[in-house]
């Protein structure tokens, strides 16, 4: 993997970590109104997070930044199956916990807490387009 693409990988990861620790009205807001929103910030974080070890393992990540992914990582996976409504994702403490624990992961990478995320990667295209 070239550098450049390590750098990319990296730069993902922190901008599908500001998805999860955004506020219910910007992940609303960055997200098209015809995927299943707490899904797809689930899916976004699990595409990118993919490879996290081999970016700590080559020195790309720290043990701080690898160890505080993982809690985010596994928090979202231990989500109920009730967390995963539109109307868990904006007022249930589950996701309240999964947001602060975002947050975490941002100031680990000494990343703001209070800019949106730019999924710049992301194409969406709807049926019958």
């Amino acid at each position: 993997m070239k550098e450049n693409d390590k750098t990319l990988k990296v730069r993902k990861i922190i901008e599908a970590t500001k998805l999860i620790s955004s506020d219910y009205n910007i992940q609303v807001s960055v997200l098209p109104s015809f995927v299943h929103i707490p899904d797809e910030i689930a899916l976004i974080f699990d595409e990118v997070i993919n490879g996290y070890k081999f970016l700590f393992n080559t020195g790309l990540i720290d043990e701080i930044q690898y160890c505080k992914l993982k809690i985010l990582d596994e928090r979202l996976n231990a989500l109920s199956s009730e967390a995963w409504s539109m109307d868990s994702l904006e007022n249930s403490e589950e996701w309240n916990m999964i947001r602060n624990t975002a947050k975490e992961v941002l100031q680990s990478f000494n990343e703001s807490i209070e800019t949106e995320p730019e999924l710049f990667w992301i194409n969406y295209v709807q049926k019958g387009s």
